[in-house]
């Protein structure tokens, strides 16, 4: 409690209105809450003496409610706090001389906390940094993560603004590039290459022309990350810690290209970072699991792929790699991720423990709303479909990064409890959210097959009684295609189980008609 009203006495008056400016920025803090509670603070800070906060009278001017909740409260006060340093540290970037490029398009743009208003001043620092004469050479990290920057881009379009970046003098940008020496840029060239690898071009007006151009980029990235390590190689400083990341490249690269990995290349890479561990640094240990954890999905589709996945998984939580620099938050999409790792090999056990400990870490704009969506998944598998509909109704997920997923959850909970038309209602409503996006911007890929699965789900309710063997084995081939849905393989399995019903009932008809004759 000290610390939040020291940091906030620390501010100049022009920085406390520059924070809050900051904290209403949509793409920084979603979280009013922050914003109301930083506001009164503000109020209380020119006390002498400090006011306590974590109180009933304060919580009911906050959320506008008596029932009071501590722990609420102090998670609020934690959430301002790594704002309040975020901002810090932000400002400190702006005054330097030197190295916020690396630190501003990693920290910041990497983890898309960037605002409309600094969105603007990354652009005049590029243009300041680019046209200095005194600067040989272009640094790979300011580069490779400044299309993190078009990605937010690609993303904001698609919410309906107008953003672009040239990319053309980015090419040539690159053409000019020299080998770097040291392993800090090596580093930094892979992380660059990784994120080239991980765009997504879908709202890009000229998809073709700006996927080309990304390509060439990475495909220059990746030659020289190599060149760099022949030279390191050759000095014998680094000894096999140099191997594991040439080894991750390869590993990226195929990734690139949508080529499969076998399990014995994952397995062999990690070998190496355990014999290493100690001579790796934190951050880098973070990255490294990190980027393992994205690789897992290119794995060669066996049984040993889903244990290698949760364990990996597991490690990397068990050893709070999670934990980086800049912040304790786990990402939704990777604590998502996590659970159905779990769910894969039914795994309730670590996935219950996993909710009951871990929640609490994720980002708070997201944290509610993953939790309640992490325990409904969870009583859903154990077949407590009520009790998942409970959790499914404590959150709005409307507009939430899991909307799709708490969808059709409503769709299979109802249809397990035999709420057929409650279940086709959810479709129809999913359905019509899908059209709309067409309209207005195209669907993705993931977006057309979840319109494939509700057209097939739809189809075999309304006509089940009307399928003989034949119609449904057609409709399970064309689902085969959308089994990497969540909860597309409950459909093709309960498609499957139709079919053998169905011949189940033929056989036993046959037999009574021998009998009888």
């Amino acid at each position: 409690m000290d610390k939040i009203y020291t940091l906030i006495r620390s501010l100049t008056f022009n920085e406390r209105k520059e924070l809050h400016l900051f904290l209403n920025s949509p793409y920084f803090n979603k979280n009013k809450s922050v914003i109301t509670l930083y506001e009164l603070l503000l109020k209380l800070s020119g006390r002498k003496n400090y006011l306590k906060i974590d109180t009933p009278e304060i919580y009911k001017k906050i959320f506008k409610t008596g029932l009071y909740k501590s722990s609420t409260m102090r998670n609020l006060l934690s959430d301002l706090t790594n704002l309040i340093l975020d901002f810090s540290a932000f400002k400190y970037l702006e005054n330097s001389e030197s190295g916020y490029f690396q630190d501003c398009y990693i920290k910041g743009i990497k983890k898309r906390k960037i605002t409309n208003e600094y969105y603007y001043k990354f652009k005049e620092w590029e243009k300041e940094f680019i046209n200095n004469d005194n600067i040989v050479e272009i640094d790979f990290a300011k580069e490779g993560m400044a299309f993190y920057n078009n990605k937010l881009d690609i993303d904001i379009i698609n919410d309906g603004e107008t953003k672009r970046f040239d990319l053309n003098r980015r090419v040539e940008d690159f053409k000019k590039l020299t080998v770097k020496t040291s392993l800090i840029d090596f580093l930094y060239s892979i992380k660059c290459y990784s994120a080239l690898s991980t765009i997504d071009f879908k709202f890009s007006t000229s998809k073709e022309k700006f996927t080309g151009e990304l390509s060439n980029i990475a495909d220059l990235t990746y030659k020289k990350i190599f060149e760099q390590y022949k030279f390191l190689k050759q000095s014998g400083l680094f000894g096999d810690v140099i191997d594991i990341y040439i080894s991750l490249t390869e590993l990226i690269k195929k990734t690139r290209e949508n080529k499969i990995i076998k399990c014995e290349e994952f397995k062999n890479i990690k070998i190496l970072i355990n014999k290493n561990e100690n001579s790796i640094g934190r951050e880098e240990l973070n990255f490294l699991y990190e980027e393992l954890i994205r690789i897992i999905y290119s794995l060669e589709n066996t049984n040993e792929k889903q244990f290698l996945k949760l364990n990996h998984l597991k490690e990397f939580f068990g050893k709070n790699y999670f934990i980086s620099r800049d912040s304790s938050d786990i990402d939704a999409s990777l604590f998502r991720l996590t659970l159905l790792a779990c769910f894969d090999v039914k795994d309730f056990d670590f996935a219950k423990l996993f909710l009951d400990e871990y929640s609490k870490f994720i980002t708070l704009t997201q944290r509610d709303a993953m939790t309640n969506l992490g325990y409904a998944f969870y009583y859903n598998r154990k077949g407590d479909f009520d009790k998942s509909l409970l959790y499914l109704n404590k959150t709005d997920f409307v507009k939430q990064i899991f909307e799709y997923d708490a969808r059709i959850l409503f769709i299979r909970n109802f249809y397990e409890l035999n709420y057929i038309d409650s279940s086709l209602e959810q479709v129809k409503n999913f359905k019509t959210l899908l059209s709309k996006k067409e309209k207005k911007a195209g669907l993705t890929i993931s977006e057309e097959a979840h319109r494939n699965f509700l057209t097939y789900f739809e189809k075999f309710i309304k006509d089940s009684e009307k399928f003989d063997e034949e119609s449904i084995m057609f409709y399970i081939e064309k689902l085969n295609n959308e089994k990497n849905i969540v909860l597309g393989k409950w459909l093709y399995s309960i498609m499957t189980n139709t079919v053998t019903e169905i011949l189940k009932t033929k056989n036993n008809n046959k037999t009574k008609k021998l009998k009888s004759a």
